[in-house]
């Protein structure tokens, strides 16, 4: 599998979109869901691996990292399960303004703070990720894949959180 990075104004508008992909999926899937796949807890290192699914059907394979000593945020964080990570953590209360470029969202009790999200780098793969492949099971894997990564960062505490997202082509067909 090779990447390479791409400028946003040659990818579709939905990857641009700064809001919640959860919500987003949820207004237009019948049977949206998440599944949790891998957690991975190693203070003050947690890592999180997920697919979001409409009635099976792979839409994204996801993965964080937080890096973060702030009890509430970890405790939010490791107890996600199946639950979104932008409705519990990331967006829960969203009040944004923007701020040179950035969305500043007001965070909600388990954060207390400020939340930052930088821009967004994207990137064209060749193949798919070895997790969203096998999710796909007997479908056909498309010669190119669309992904983002981004980086959250808390006013209030020391928490960084890196979020990495990779879109299936049925993801593609279900936003357009």
């Amino acid at each position: 599998m090779n990447y390479c990075v791409v400028d946003a104004e040659s990818l579709p508008s939905y990857l641009r979109s700064e809001g919640s992909l959860t919500r987003t999926f949820k207004a237009v899937c019948g049977g949206f869901h998440i599944e949790q796949k891998r957690f991975k807890r190693n203070d003050p290192f947690y890592t999180r691996e997920c697919l979001l699914l409409d009635n099976g059907r792979p839409l994204v394979w996801a993965r964080s990292f937080l890096f973060s000593t702030h009890n509430e945020a970890i405790e939010t964080f490791c107890h996600l399960g199946s639950q979104s990570l932008s409705e519990r953590l990331l967006f829960a209360s969203e009040n944004r303004s923007t701020n040179k470029g950035a969305s500043s969202i007001e965070a909600n009790k388990a954060t207390k703070g400020t939340l930052a999200r930088g821009p967004y780098t994207f990137f064209e793969v060749n193949g798919a990720a070895p997790e969203l492949q096998a999710a796909m099971g007997d479908e056909a894997i498309p010669t190119v894949n669309y992904g983002r990564r981004s980086q959250f960062t808390w006013s209030h505490h020391d928490s960084v959180l890196f979020l990495s997202e990779m879109f299936s082509p049925y993801a593609e067909t279900v936003l357009v």
